[in-house]
């Protein structure tokens, strides 16, 4: 039958009457009562409230600890300088879905990104949706958060709903809501209950705050006789953390609080923490032996991750795994890179790198398939004159660095060859040599092997060892005289070089050039797989031209997944590239692996979510979703992130704009992982649009992690030290220090876009390779890196509730016992339970010696207290023995520092305090 909340949702939604409320400003004529008529043809039908033009750089309101849905707490704070418009229902009911209106025609003021938000009351609104609508002139609805997030998800009833124009369609112009329509559940047998059962959680949540203050307060008799009415299903907190704080707090006994720690750990309390902590970056570059070969320099490359090669795993390993399994659990691991562009030729090898040996292995084509692959990339210099040319043999040098070299014929030694650019070679080859040539006269490819490309994708199924390859890039010939003026980042590709307009396939009489005269197989999308467990079945072309069969045109920048469960690959978004074509990006496609055929999906725009390149995309396997993130539209920075649901074609966007909540700037190739066992991505940066008046484009390398559950970003580590025009100074291209981690210099990956960022679920290691560093426009990296993000275990979160106790108790020695103790209590309880490496924890305990020494019975002298004190944070504030209360908050406020290290809400007393929510809901001050 399911939960109660389960059948709710199944409900049918009928349209909600409303009213206006009220509204931010109305601009003339514009009222807000037209949202509340359809009238499309009517250009005058629609609210606009007055223009404010420093409004449209503001962040859009962000999320805080107490979310519905998706989403937060308003704020009135953070409605200022924005236009809103408030619809008070007919009755409470259940706000499920909005609809928005349109002009009959596509309007500049058509408002665009917008959020909503809901509650029972006007001052309890929290935000159930943040969206987008397209440019066109069809209504809209979207589906809106409408149980709390957590917990026992209980549905939340609604009165008020606030409606929040963010954007224009049109940067600049005004925001109009056209017409605004709401569905939901409004029976009043079923309204009833579910606001009974609401209001009732809502007076649990009071009892334990007011439970809270009262023992805040010491009013320890009223504590205890509410505690003993509180119903058995309701628990104030876990029956150790109140031992914890009569021991800690009321008792004063601080050496029996640090013993209950330990219990406290064993218990499990501080299992989600570790969790959820954010953990420190650690990265190792991975060296190879000169003698060895790597695939060397390049960018828009495609690399993925076996994690288990024969597929003999069962499961990932969990978070709670020791990280002392981590070795083992990568020796059978294995990356395989294809393709890239290394600034003047793109490249048809495949490379295959081994952890356990720490090498790399070029997997060469079979000896019947020379020469319709080699030649996109190889060819040995006895057989080619031209490379030994001085002017040759330096070109080749530098684009060719760290490449092995091939054996097209046994006879010939391998210290004999080098690899050569086809177009330097194609022409010296012996007649004995076979070549497929088109009617332009390239070499054209047989379905052996894939030819050279950057800027595809690789996806890998790891129930089949099935790599997939699709898309490429075609614009590298003849780029510097077709490019025109258009901005830098409206013309970028993940290769790293600015790519060509949509136009710059046809010169300037429309005719299309020489070099394209064979459209069919210059933009034809040629589709190939290769399995890993097999590397002696070579690759195995599955379509010269999926446009043909039903699929994506010729596209690149493209994101592909495999959904390993149901056999399915997803291709979304990218560039098209096809002259058949007036798409500029791709939609979303699906390809049936077992009966090899295609779905297509939706088009470049659905529901709000707009098609891109060079974003992010991840497939979710615990509730079969697709995240999508990040990316470029034209010359547009995109900070949106949706799900998509192919089981049920349904959409949800998570957030308009991640950047205004504390998530990364807005960026062109990040790189994004999942951590499934943990329900959060990982993403490393790369070029990133900065905020300000100037939006200039700087590479960056800033690593991120997001909870899926809770939408929450952090940021653990990077450095943003190149940018566009900067010199190239090879002190950068190693790596950095990230300041104030702990890190030792070049051990942070230097700045870089389209690049490379695999996951090794396994052994929960990223591996990260080459990329543009975008200090020149021929620059390309070939370090390979290595990362691990270290996290707390209970050891560690034992040892910082340790810390915080013995501060306190330190602090109290200080204050009533004699300067020795006090020292040694410092040099020795204290200095053993301090991480040393971690620049807080020592400045902190360098500012606890300032506290001893600037005490009045101390022996030092003012000046020297004040040598101490130094750049150092301030030291704490002394305790007077006299003034009981003051102990009694020293102590409450470590024991909530404990507090923090127990993630868990429903084990722990409510994190807000009853005074705040009365302060808040008091009248404003008056003279």
């Amino acid at each position: 039958m399911g939960s109660p909340q389960d059948r709710i949702a199944e409900l049918a939604k009928v349209n909600l009457p409303y009213s206006v409320h009220s509204c931010s400003s109305v601009t003339t004529k514009y009222y807000p009562s037209n949202v509340l008529i359809n009238a499309p043809h009517d250009q005058a039908s629609r609210w606009a409230g007055i223009y404010h033009p420093a409004s449209a750089s503001q962040p859009a309101p962000g999320p805080t600890e107490d979310r519905v849905g998706l989403a937060s707490v308003s704020r009135s704070s953070e409605h200022e300088g924005r236009n809103w418009i408030c619809l008070e229902l007919d009755k409470v009911c259940l706000f499920r879905t909005i609809t928005f209106g349109k002009f009959i025609k596509v309007h500049p003021c058509t408002v665009k990104a917008f959020a909503v938000y809901a509650g029972l009351t006007l001052q309890t609104m929290k935000l159930v949706h943040n969206g987008s609508l397209k440019s066109d002139t069809e209504s809209e609805t979207f589906e809106v958060g409408w149980r709390e997030a957590g917990g026992d998800r209980l549905p939340v009833p609604v009165k008020f709903i606030k409606v929040i124009p963010l954007t224009a369609q049109v940067p600049n112009y005004n925001c109009s809501i056209w017409f605004l329509a709401f569905g939901g559940v409004s029976d009043h047998q079923i309204m009833r209950d579910i606001k009974e059962t609401y209001l009732q959680a809502q007076q649990t949540r009071t009892i334990l705050l007011t439970l809270k203050h009262l023992r805040d307060t010491k009013l320890f008799a009223s504590f205890s006789t509410l505690l003993s009415a509180l119903p058995s299903s309701v628990s104030f907190e876990h029956k150790l953390l109140t031992k914890l704080h009569s021991t800690l707090v009321i008792d004063g006994d601080l050496s029996g609080a640090e013993k209950l720690i330990g219990e406290l750990s064993a218990e499990g309390l501080f299992d989600l923490y570790c969790q959820r902590e954010t953990g420190k970056a650690s990265w190792t570059q991975l060296q190879v032996p000169k003698n060895q070969p790597t695939p060397g320099k390049r960018g828009g490359h495609g690399m993925v991750v076996d994690s288990d090669p024969r597929g003999q795993a069962t499961h990932p390993r969990s978070p709670s795994s020791s990280s002392s399994s981590s070795s083992s659990s990568s020796s059978q691991t294995r990356v395989y890179l294809f393709g890239g562009w290394d600034g003047t030729q793109n490249y048809a090898d495949l490379w295959v790198y081994s952890p356990l040996t720490g090498s790399w292995r070029e997997i060469r084509p079979p000896s019947n398939v020379q020469s319709s692959s080699l030649f996109q990339n190889y060819l040995p210099s006895s057989l080619n004159p031209s490379s030994l040319s001085d002017k040759s043999s330096s070109s080749a040098t530098s684009s060719s660095v760290g490449l092995s070299t091939v054996n097209l014929d046994p006879a010939i030694s391998s210290t004999a060859l080098s690899p050569t650019p086809l177009n330097k070679s194609i022409n010296s080859a012996p007649d004995s040599t076979p070549i497929h040539k088109s009617g332009s006269g390239k070499a054209r490819l047989d379905r052996t092997w894939p030819k050279a490309r950057s800027c595809h994708k690789l996806a890998l199924d790891e129930e089949t060892g099935w790599m997939y390859l699709l898309g490429r890039y075609e614009g590298h010939e003849g780029q510097s005289s077709m490019s025109n003026d258009k901005s830098r980042a409206s013309k970028m590709h993940v290769d790293g070089d600015v790519e060509d307009d949509k136009e710059s396939f046809m010169d300037i009489d429309g005719e299309a050039p020489k070099e394209a005269a064979d459209q069919e197989e210059r933009f034809g999308n040629d589709f190939w797989r290769f399995n890993v467990w097999n590397e002696e079945a070579g690759w195995e072309c599955l379509s010269l031209d999926t446009a043909s069969e039903g699929g994506p045109s010729l596209i690149y920048d493209h994101q592909m997944i495999v959904d390993s469960e149901k056999g399915a690959l997803y291709i979304y978004g990218g560039a098209c590239h096809a002259s058949d074509t007036t798409d500029i990006h791709s939609g979303m496609f699906k390809y049936d692996i077992k009966s090899r055929s295609w779905t297509k999906l939706f088009g470049d725009s659905e529901q709000g979510l707009e098609s891109r390149t060079g974003h992010s995309m991840i497939w979710n396997p615990t509730d079969r979703s697709l995240l999508i993130f990040g990316g470029l539209r034209i010359d547009t920075y995109l900070t949106d992130s949706w799900k998509y649901y192919p089981d049920t074609s349904t959409f949800e966007c998570l957030t308009a704009d991640y950047s205004a909540v504390s998530g990364p700037q807005p960026a062109f190739t990040p790189r994004a992982n999942l951590d499934v066992g943990r329900d959060e991505i990982v993403v490393l940066s790369g070029l990133t649009r900065q905020s300000g008046p100037s939006k200039d484009s700087v590479v960056k390398s800033e690593l991120w992690t997001c909870e899926l559950k809770t939408g929450r970003w952090k940021k653990i580590g990077g450095n943003d030290r190149v940018g566009w025009g900067d010199s190239d100074d090879e002190a950068t291209i190693g790596g950095y220090d990230d300041a104030g981690s702990g890190q030792t210099k070049n051990q942070f990956p230097s700045p870089r876009y389209a690049h490379q960022f695999v996951y090794d679920a396994r052994s929960e290691t990223f591996f990260l390779y080459g990329g543009n560093s975008g200090t020149s426009p021929d620059t390309r990296l070939d370090d390979f890196w290595q990362l691990e993000i270290i996290r707390c275990g209970r050891a560690q979160v034992e040892q910082k509730a340790l810390l915080a106790i013995r501060k306190q108790r330190f602090i109290e020695i200080c204050d009533s016992g004699p300067a020795m103790e006090a020292l040694l209590f410092l040099q020795n309880q204290l200095h053993a339970v301090v991480s040393h490496d971690d620049r807080k924890e020592s400045r902190m305990f360098q500012s606890l010696m300032s506290y001893l020494l600037s005490r009045p019975c101390g022996h030092a002298s003012d000046e020297s207290r004040n040598s101490w004190t130094e750049s150092l944070e301030p030291p704490p504030e002394p305790i007077h023995k006299e003034s009981e209360a003051e102990l009694y908050r020293a102590r409450t406020k470590v024991f909530r520092q404990i507090l923090t290290l127990v993630s868990d809400t429903d084990l722990k007393e409510p994190t807000v305090d009853l005074v705040d929510l009365v302060e808040a809901g008091s009248p404003a001050l008056v003279l």
